[in-house]
């Protein structure tokens, strides 16, 4: 079980990581793309506005992806089937068991009723 959970959370982070370049890539889009009336008017501080917006996205990226990077490995780290809603093997068992002990009654309770009809006959 843990084998395949770890498979498909390790899948997790190549898209994870893809998310994170096309947000930067969108975030430095946006930024290109806001007019502003008054910065029109000094297009030297326009372009010093849109370089630091930039320089900042490009500070950032790099420590966003390692903190994908290791936000997917603490998760490969640990599975926690320690939930309820799992299955372990002391509580399939147990279903188990519950399940045929109730079968067992059933079964018992048909042929009582039958062995009470033949008798009435």
């Amino acid at each position: 079980f843990e084998a395949v959970v770890k498979r498909q959370i390790a899948k997790l982070e190549q898209p994870s990581l893809q998310c994170a370049q096309m947000t930067y890539t969108e975030l430095v889009r946006i930024s290109q793309q806001c007019e502003c009336v008054e910065l029109q008017r000094y297009p030297n501080l326009h372009q010093k506005v849109l370089q630091i917006a930039k320089q900042t996205f490009d500070r950032y990226l790099e420590p966003t992806s390692k903190l994908v990077t290791a936000l997917v490995r603490k998760e490969l780290a640990y599975i926690n089937n320690d939930h309820p809603d799992f299955m372990t093997g002391n509580n399939i068992t147990n279903l188990l068991a519950e399940q045929l002990d109730k079968s067992r009654k059933q079964q018992q309770q048909a042929q009582q009723a039958q062995q009470q009809a033949a008798a009435k006959k």
